[in-house]
Order: structure tokens, then C-alpha cells, then sequence
């Protein structure tokens, strides 16, 4: 994982935790919105961007032939698979945690 696709993932993190979006996709696209209206200083945008896109790609990929890690879970861990949307929101925060190698 390269230096801007963690950017991408913690910035990913961050829109799921404040509840603005549900799904990891559309927490990346969050990010790509706000890179396109305020940027910062000192970061290559475009390069976050790409890493968003690149992301978007291995998270389908990974879920695949699934739409949702919702889906994933009721097949290949039926047992753990979140019921509530505070769960599913933490779910995805943990998988975050673990691309990011942040889980204990």
C-alpha cells in the first residue's frame, strides 16, 4: 500500500465514522468530492484521487460477486455478519483498520 492510498483510506475512515456515508465506496467518492473543493496543502491531490479510484477497484474486486461486504459476510461468515447499521459502519471501519495493518 502506497503513501496516498493510506491517505485515501484514513481520510475514507474518517467520512464513516462522522456517519456520512455507509459504504466504503461512497466514503472513497466522499474523499475524491473533497480533494475537488478544498485540497491540502502539501498533499498531491491527483495522486489521492488515483488512489481512491485504485481502492474502489481492489474493494469491488475483494467483495466480488458481491455488491456489498454485506453480502460477502452472509457467505463466507454468516455468524459475524453485522445486523445493525452501527455494526456494518464498524465493520467497515475495521476492515479499513486492517488494510491499513492498524488492527491489534
Amino acid at each position: 500500500m502506497n503513501k496516498y492510498q493510506r491517505i485515501a483510506l484514513e481520510r475514507a475512515r474518517k467520512v464513516l465514522k462522522r456517519g456520512e456515508e455507509n459504504y466504503l465506496c461512497y466514503a472513497l467518492s466522499c474523499v475524491i468530492s473533497e480533494i475537488l473543493y478544498r485540497g491540502e496543502p502539501g498533499v498531491d491531490d491527483l495522486a489521492v484521487k488515483e488512489a481512491c479510484l485504485d481502492l474502489r477497484v481492489f474493494v469491488m474486486n475483494a467483495i466480488y460477486p458481491h455488491g456489498t461486504l454485506e453480502g460477502w459476510s452472509e457467505e463466507h461468515a454468516p455468524t459475524q455478519r453485522p445486523k445493525t447499521a452501527h455494526q456494518r459502519r464498524a465493520q467497515r471501519i475495521q476492515w479499513i483498520d486492517w488494510m491499513l495493518g492498524d488492527t491489534p
